[in-house]
């Protein structure tokens, strides 16, 4: 009877020295997931933007809720925006003026690890105008 309190004992107190968080000394950074668009005019093959004919102000883009997601524009001239990290099959409205919408869909999955996760753009398409990846998560879009 002896032995069996004092295994229990021992079981006891190692199982419980256990409580620290794993994680709480992991430090969980991945890259921002942004996605960079290069809009061009498909027969001068020049950026839009660098010619002045959009300016960021012009530009809207809409989640498919029709909510406001942020975007920027970098110093190549570049749209920039963070879709690439919302997770599931997602639908974005790219507006560059009333008659000028560019469609895209994105399907972002979600990797759960112990005690980070990450988001990984499995896909990304524009429905209306012609595409092309150029790196990871840079994309040449053509407008007619």
């Amino acid at each position: 009877m002896r032995n069996l309190f004092l295994l229990l004992f021992t079981i006891i107190t190692l199982t419980s020295c256990e409580t620290k968080n794993r994680c709480e000394d992991v430090l969980c950074s991945s890259p921002i997931p942004f996605v960079s668009l290069n809009i061009i005019n498909s027969e001068s093959g020049k950026n839009l933007f660098v010619n002045r004919i959009y300016t960021i102000e012009d530009v809207t883009l809409l989640n498919e809720n029709n909510e406001s997601i942020p975007i920027q524009l970098d110093l190549d001239y570049n749209l920039i925006s963070a879709i690439g990290d919302i997770a599931g099959n997602n639908k974005y409205r790219l507006l560059l003026s009333p008659e000028l919408e560019i469609l895209i869909t994105t399907q972002v999955s979600l990797n759960e690890g112990s005690c980070c996760s990450t988001s990984s753009l499995e896909n990304f398409k524009v429905l209306n105008f012609d595409f092309e990846e150029t790196d990871i998560r840079n994309f040449t879009i053509f407008i007619k």
